[in-house]
């Protein structure tokens, strides 16, 4: 290769990694911006100031390096610290917009590209030695959008307390007086979640987090003091004051404990005659005070845990009410009861039938209201459903699929351990009888190598069959198990086997088993006829490459050269571009004419200077010699392509697809010698397997006849 060629592929090489660059840079550098700081953060995710950063960018060598062998560098580490220092900043900027009352702003904030960052953060912890603070990050991320949340509900809600007393309305004043009350305590709650979460981010940032642990003590303590004065403005305090009836603190269902008090205000004035809601356990009670604000109520424990030792008795106010809550607690032992669990069914069923199962739970004759309830169909659970106040449930769903066929039973038992009530399981006898079912299905194939299945499977009714897994077969050997959808439907794409790519024509199969369901089996057949690259003038010649499962795949396997990312295409694009260069140079390098001081040189030599002069088609050539058949039939397109636009004026800028198309749009002798070309190109150059040798032939082929350079120089075969 003469100096000048090696000069022109370094600098094609160059222009090739200049195209490559952008993407490069996108992925290893980084610019954020957050509130008025603008940073611009090197490779190794150091922070440059605006000053210094674009000659960093232009002075410093993008590193592409192995993952392992950086963080055993420590860049890894350095990447690490930097995400950390960048949520930091957002959390910081977040906490500032808060408590300015811009709560969108500080939530967007802590939006899509917090968690983005976020997700790589976690990425590079796993790869480094240090376990990383991600938890923390995530949790102070959550609890401060909750803040921002609640404290805009609060202030919204503290205009509305504010216009309704300007209105006069004391009533509605009240009810959001009472929610003020609820949220000021929510903002306390997720106030000291948020500043906890915040000592996790100082260890992983090294970002001192005083100022915002600050400001959210005072909103947090200025909001507590302002519904404290409010409430004492609105409401009047009460006392409450309880004692458990009886000699023995033990309790269960079958001996609930009997609650005995006195409700009163603070200043000691009975809160007489009036309907009262008391919060016992996990259960409400609502009841009279009499004349001097006594009460007295019995609690059956139901969902109450047994190691449960202090039970808290509330007083819950209406929300217009003039009073506030209160509390007191009784000492407990809680013992189990065990219920009787009854249930009843249908006879018989099919699939996706309705199957209604009514029962009741009963405890010492009395129903047990408020307890879980699981039915089950043989192994298959149907539903969990919560008795109401007799005891009674009802649940009502569709017949699943996962039943097996023949008597099952139904099965109804309490769901849930530990508590004050239990219970045994009972059982229900029911037929369960098979449904037939019809499978449809049609399958098309791009090549020799590639089929594409869609199917149904459905009852023989029309309904279809969710969830169910359906085998694939070519030639009586099983090549996939599917799995279809919501509506019945499945759809994919089968590799044919080496043995099976000579065929003409093959039998894909598709099986339903039934097998564990109370579905009958099925199964459909078709005759596929496969194509031939390249031999089929109905056909187009048209290869369209196959991948295992009709899911996309990598660049260079299975996919389409027109379906690429643009800098895959231009870079693509540039390599043609340096083969094309070399060539042409090396053309213009061999002595194609003699010398002007030897022009009375015999015209022999002329001659044999012209002979020597290699075609158009001569690298493809020499590398079908070579035995390289892919380049044969890259080149052989690469060569066709640059001479149709040098002969018909097409543009140079093109894509694959838009060149192809163009061309076989007009009335063209050598249309389809180009389409089928293309054709093998796409294989080639992206089917992923092994090009056989007669695509290299028959590019040759075609490329000459579209050329027009001799059939006689094919090279011998490779194997020759």
């Amino acid at each position: 290769m003469s100096r000048q060629v090696r000069r022109v592929v370094l600098c094609a090489l160059l222009l090739v990694l200049a195209a490559a660059g952008p993407a490069v840079n996108a992925t290893l550098g980084v610019g954020e911006s957050v509130g008025d700081a603008s940073r611009v953060v090197s490779v190794d995710g150091s922070s440059l100031q605006p000053n210094t950063a674009q000659a960093a960018v232009n002075n410093s060598t993008v590193r592409h390096e192995n993952p392992e062998e950086a963080g055993e560098t420590g860049d890894l580490q350095g990447v690490e610290s930097h995400l950390a220092r960048l949520m930091a900043a957002r959390l910081g900027e977040s906490t500032i917009q808060i408590s300015q009352g811009e709560y969108e702003q500080g939530r967007t904030l802590l939006g899509d590209e917090y968690t983005d960052i976020y997700g790589k953060y976690v990425d590079v912890t796993g790869e480094t030695p240090s376990a990383g603070e991600g938890d923390a990050f995530e949790s102070a991320a959550e609890n401060q959008r909750e803040f921002a949340s609640t404290l805009e509900e609060y202030q919204e809600t503290r205009s509305d307390y504010e216009q309704a007393r300007e209105n006069g309305n004391n009533r509605e004043a009240r009810q959001h007086a009472r929610e003020l009350v609820r949220l000021s305590g929510q903002l306390s709650d997720s106030g000291d979640e948020l500043t906890d979460a915040y000592a996790g981010v100082e260890n992983a940032s090294g970002t001192g987090f005083d100022r915002e642990e600050a400001i959210i003590q005072g909103i947090t303590q200025n909001v507590s003091e302002e519904t404290t004065e409010l409430a004492a403005q609105t409401f009047r305090a009460t006392s409450l004051s309880i004692t458990h009836v009886g000699d023995s603190d033990s309790i269960s269902f079958t001996d609930p404990l009997v609650v005995s008090g006195r409700l009163t205000t603070e200043n000691g004035s009975a809160v007489a005659s009036r309907t009262v809601r008391f919060a016992v356990g996990e259960r409400t009670v609502t009841t009279e005070t009499d004349g001097e604000g006594r009460v007295e109520f019995a609690y059956r424990p139901v969902r109450l845990p047994l190691s449960t030792e202090q039970l808290s008795v509330q007083y819950r106010p209406s929300a217009s009410s003039v009073y506030l809550g209160s509390n007191a607690t009784v000492p407990v032992a809680v013992s189990l009861t065990t219920a009787d669990v009854s249930a009843t069914g249908p006879s018989s069923a099919s699939f996706s039938d309705d199957v209604t199962v009514r029962g009741r739970v009963v405890a010492a004759d009395t129903g047990v209201p408020g307890v879980p309830v699981q039915l089950t169909l043989g192994d298959v659970v149907l539903g969990t459903i919560t008795t109401n106040e007799t005891g009674g449930y009802a649940l009502t769903t569709a017949l699943p699929a996962g039943v097996s066929a023949g008597e099952t039973p139904i099965t109804a038992s309490v769901a849930q351990s530990d508590r004050a009530v239990d219970g045994d399981g009972t059982a229900a006898p029911m037929t369960v009888t098979p449904t037939e079912t019809r499978l449809q299905l049609n399958a098309t194939a791009s090549t020799q190598r590639s089929i594409q299945v869609d199917g149904t499977l459905r009852t023989a009714d029309g309904d279809s069959v969710p969830n169910q897994s359906v085998e694939l077969r070519l030639a009586g050997s099983t090549i996939r198990d599917v799995e279809t959808g919501a509506d019945g439907d499945f759809s994919t794409r089968l590799s044919v086997p080496a043995s099976l790519q000579g065929e003409s024509n093959v039998t894909v199969v598709a099986v339903f088993s039934g097998e564990r369901t109370n579905l009958n089996a099925s199964h459909a057949q078709v005759n596929v006829l496969l194509r031939r690259a390249g031999g089929n003038s109905n056909d187009s010649g048209t290869v369209v490459p196959g991948g295992g499962d009709g899911g996309p795949a990598a660049p260079g396997v299975g996919t389409s050269f027109l379906q690429l990312p643009l800098h895959w295409v231009a870079g693509g694009a540039l390599l043609l571009a340096v083969f094309g260069m070399v060539y042409a140079l090396h053309r213009g390098s061999e002595p194609s004419q003699v010398d002007a001081n030897n022009a009375a040189t015999t015209s022999t030599a002329a001659d044999t200077t012209t002979a020597d002069e290699p075609g158009p088609l001569a690298l493809a050539a020499e590398q079908y010699a070579n035995g390289d058949i892919r380049a044969t039939v890259e080149l052989a397109f690469a060569t066709v392509r640059r001479h149709v636009e040098r002969r018909d004026g097409l543009a140079s800028t093109l894509t694959a697809r838009e060149f192809v198309e163009q061309y076989a749009s007009g009335d063209k002798s050598d249309r389809a010698a180009i389409t089928e070309l293309a054709a093998l190109y796409e294989h080639a150059a992206f089917g992923g397997q092994g090009v056989p040798e007669e695509l290299g032939t028959t590019a040759l082929s075609l490329a000459r006849s579209v050329v027009g350079e001799d059939e006689g120089s094919t090279p011998a075969s490779p194997d020759d």
